[in-house]
Parts: structure tokens; sequence; C-alpha cells
């Protein structure tokens, strides 16, 4: 049986958003159309996918299994499309992601230096777009925040920095210089849509006590998440350089002395390591080990303020 790219997606997309109508919304298409093409590969398959009821959507075992294999593979598929779009336009492209408050500025440049014959272009990435960015051939390259599905990447640390909740300029505690989670544990956290281990990870959930925070709105950009913030309706938790990029004068950052750190890494994808990515990494490292940043640790040395 070949393999039919449009019902394969159609596949991963109502997979991840459990929601036909969702899923819909994403492929631009009917959601009648959405079911007949699922219909059509389960029939193809010879396995049901999905478990239907009037209230909800569940993947089946196969269709986990299914989830697992087709993603890579459909990723490829995505990067391949974009690598022969690249070529037809001559020379060689670095395409380069990074999360909210990273830092590639001075390793772009060395790479400039040191390739002049590279066209060099930048994606800034959110926390629901990371992995999948670099999977599909979106970036080449990019500057993370774990925790991250690892699927088809490599990852290589590169230094912490604090976690933070990010407050309401009139809120009680915004005045502080660091608190506890305990300060907070009555307070709603802001959730992340196809949050994951990400959403655990950015709420801190479950608490160590075992109990789950109030859940506040629900969001996809930082941006969203500071101007709820900076309304009163809720509070999140931030790495302190996203915080700084996201600055306004009507939300506060204070540190959270007993939660782990936030930990930035670089990752490429395993199969798609090119010469001129590998020249940025090196760039990258090197420079990271010199180029000091407010509140960030490397090894077990904390960089002075």
């Amino acid at each position: 049986m070949d393999l039919n790219l449009q019902r394969a997606r159609c596949f991963q997309y109502v997979a991840e958003e459990l929601h036909f109508g969702r899923a819909a919304e994403r492929l631009h298409l009917a959601q009648p159309a959405v079911s007949r093409h699922i219909k059509v590969l389960e029939t193809e398959l010879g396995v049901e996918l999905f478990e239907r009821t009037s209230r909800q959507v569940a993947l089946t075992g196969a269709g986990r299994q299914l989830l697992k294999d087709i993603t890579p593979v459909l990723a490829d598929a995505d990067a391949a499309i974009r690598n022969a779009r690249r070529s037809s336009r001559g020379g060689q492209t670095l395409i380069v992601g990074f999360m909210a408050g990273t830092r590639a500025a001075a390793a772009l440049r060395e790479t400039s230096r040191s390739r002049p014959d590279a066209t060099i272009e930048i994606r800034q990435l959110e926390w629901s777009n990371q992995a999948a960015a670099l999977r599909d051939g979106t970036v080449d390259v990019a500057l993370v925040r774990l925790p991250i599905d690892t699927t088809a990447l490599r990852l290589q640390t590169l230094y912490t920095e604090p976690r933070g909740a990010l407050l309401a300029a009139g809120h009680r505690l915004a005045g502080k210089d660091h608190i506890g989670l305990s300060d907070v544990a009555d307070e709603p956290v802001i959730r992340h849509h196809h949050g994951g281990i990400w959403d655990d990870y950015w709420t801190v959930s479950p608490r160590p006590d075992g109990t789950t925070p109030t859940t506040g709105a629900t969001v996809v950009t930082i941006a969203e998440k500071v101007e709820i913030v900076a309304s009163g309706a809720a509070v999140t938790f931030l790495p302190e350089s996203a915080a700084a990029a996201y600055h306004r004068d009507d939300v506060a950052w204070v540190r959270i002395d007993d939660i782990e750190p936030s930990v930035v890494a670089v990752a490429w994808p395993t199969r798609r390591k090119s010469r001129l990515v590998a020249d940025f990494i090196a760039h990258l490292t090197s420079l990271n080990e010199q180029i000091p940043v407010a509140g960030q640790e490397r090894g077990s040395g904390a960089v002075k303020r």
C-alpha cells in the first residue's frame, strides 16, 4: 500500500487535537472531509485508529503506534519539499530558530563571517512548534527550551537560568526579590494549548505536595501570557530572560527559589546536520562560554550578576 500523505496528515492532526473540528481548522478542510480521510485510512490499514464517542475522541493502541511512526515520516516529507525549494534559489541557506530570551546574535555574526557565501535567516519559535519546526525543516537548527519532544532530534545543553513568577504590577508579591512556590499556591495559573509535558513543567504540575494548580486562561504565545497577567486574571511562570524580553511596566517578574531552573539547548534534526549547521553550533557553544547573561548558569558554576 502506498502512503497517502494527505490522509496521513489528517490522521496526525486529529491525533494531536483529539478533536475533528480543530483538526479540520488546521488543515483548512471541512470536517466531513477529514472524517472521510480517516475512515479510508482505517479501511486501508484494517485497524481502528480512534475510539469515538459523543463526548470525546481517543487514540487506540494502533493509533498511538501509527502517530509515533508517522510523525518523523511527515516531517521528512515537509523537509524534502522545503529543501528542494531552497536549492532552486541557489547557494546555501541556514535558518536558525530561537525561543524568546535565548541569544544567537553573536554566533550568527561569526557564522556569517566564516561563511560569507551562505544566506542566514532567523525564525522566532513558540513552545508549541519548537520541535516540529526542526523536524519539518522550517528551521535547520534552534535554541530551544526544555522540555521538548526529542523524537528525531539531537540536543546539546548550553546553560540554565532561574524560573520565576510573572505577576501583575499591583500584585501583593510584585515587589519581592524572590518567593517560594507556596506563596503562589492558590493563584490561577495560565495553561498552554496542546500542553503535554510543556504544560506540566511550566505550570509546575503536580506540585511537590501532589496538588495541581488552579487553571487560568489557555494561551499559545508568551505575548498572550503577558497580557493576561497584566490584567490580574492569572499568573504564569517564565525564565528570567524571557520575562526580560517581554518587559512591561504593568507586570513584574519575581524569582522562585524552590523550583528547578529552565534549561536552554541547541537542537538539530538527527538525520540533517549540514556543515553549515555544524559551524553554527561550534560558534554557538564557543561563544556561550565567553558571553555572560544575567541569571545564567553553566555547568556547576553560576555567572555572577
